[in-house]
C-alpha cells in the first residue's frame, strides 16, 4: 500500500475490532457544524474512513446516496461493509483517490489526516474536489486535564514509535506551504469538550485500538494492559458500570481556490 505508514498499515489491521467496539463516535454539535457547510445533495467523500465510524454518521444526516469512501486497509474495509452496508468503500489512499476530478463536493478525514498530512495529498484532494469544495478534517482526542486521563496518556504515548500523532500537531506544517496556501482557504477551526461511557474494560480496548500499541509484542502490551488497569482501578463508575470518558473534539475545515 504505497503512502501509507507502515505503523498504521499494521497495526490497524491487527485489532479492528477494537477500533470498531471501543472507540468513540463523535459529539452532534460537531456534526451538525459540518452539515450546516454542505448543501442537502452534496456528494461526500470520507478518506481513510476505517471502520466507517465517522461515515455512519454523515450517510444519516446526509444520505446514504450521497456518501462514499476511501479506505486502504482491506480488514478495515471488510468491517466496514458489514457496519455501514449503505455505503460504497473503495480500496485507495489520501494521495490516490479512485475518483474522477472535480467530483465531490467535500472531502472528510476523520481520525486520519495526521497520517498523510504532505503536499501530495492535498492535490489529490484539490483534483478531487469541485471549486470552492470543503475539506473536513477531524480529531478526538482524550482530555488530558482530567488526572486519570493524563496518567493513561502517559503511559500508551510512551510506544508511539515516532509516529506523527494528532496531540503532536505536526499535520499543521503542510499548511504553511506556497502550495497548500495556493489551493486552499485559510483553516478555520473549532472545538467540543464532551464525555461517553465505556467499561474499564473497553478502555483497555480503546488503548489497544491505537495502531502503534497493535504493533506492540505481546509481553510488552500485557504489561502495558497491567498498567492501565491501576490506573482505572479507582475511577469512579455510574451504575451500569460505565466510566465517564471525556474528551475534546477537534474540527478544522477549509474550501478549495
Amino acid at each position: 500500500m504505497a503512502g501509507v505508514h507502515r505503523v498504521a498499515q499494521q497495526g490497524f489491521r491487527a485489532n479492528v475490532q477494537a477500533y470498531e467496539t471501543a472507540r468513540p463516535s463523535f459529539p452532534a454539535d460537531a456534526i451538525a457544524q459540518i452539515v450546516s457547510l454542505l448543501r442537502p445533495d452534496s456528494q461526500i467523500l470520507d478518506v481513510g474512513a476505517g471502520t466507517g465510524k465517522f461515515t455512519r454518521l454523515l450517510a444519516s444526516k446526509c444520505g446514504y446516496a450521497n456518501v462514499q469512501a476511501v479506505e486502504p486497509v482491506e480488514e478495515m474495509r471488510e468491517c466496514f461493509q458489514t457496519a455501514v452496508p449503505g455505503v460504497c468503500v473503495q480500496d485507495g489512499s489520501a494521495d490516490f483517490l479512485p475518483l474522477p476530478d472535480s467530483s465531490m463536493d467535500c472531502i472528510t478525514c476523520a481520525q486520519a489526516f495526521h497520517w498523510f498530512a504532505n503536499t501530495g495529498s492535498l492535490r489529490e484532494f484539490r483534483r478531487v474536489l469541485k471549486p470552492g469544495g470543503l475539506l473536513v478534517l477531524i480529531w478526538n482526542l482524550e482530555d488530558g486535564r482530567t488526572p486519570w486521563v493524563h496518567s493513561l496518556r502517559t503511559l500508551y504515548e510512551q510506544h508511539e514509535q515516532g509516529t506523527p500523532q494528532f496531540r503532536l500537531g505536526l499535520w499543521k506544517h503542510v499548511w504553511e506551504g506556497q502550495e497548500a496556501q495556493e489551493w486552499f482557504q485559510p483553516l478555520q477551526q473549532r472545538s467540543y469538550d464532551w464525555t461517553f461511557g465505556l467499561t474499564k474494560g473497553q478502555a483497555w480496548q480503546r488503548v489497544l485500538s491505537k495502531s502503534y500499541i497493535s504493533c506492540l509484542d505481546a509481553p510488552t502490551q500485557a504489561q502495558l494492559q497491567q498498567q492501565c488497569q491501576a490506573v482505572l482501578q479507582d475511577v469512579p463508575t455510574r451504575p451500569d458500570g460505565t466510566m465517564e470518558y471525556p474528551h475534546t473534539t477537534t474540527l478544522v475545515w477549509t474550501t478549495s481556490k
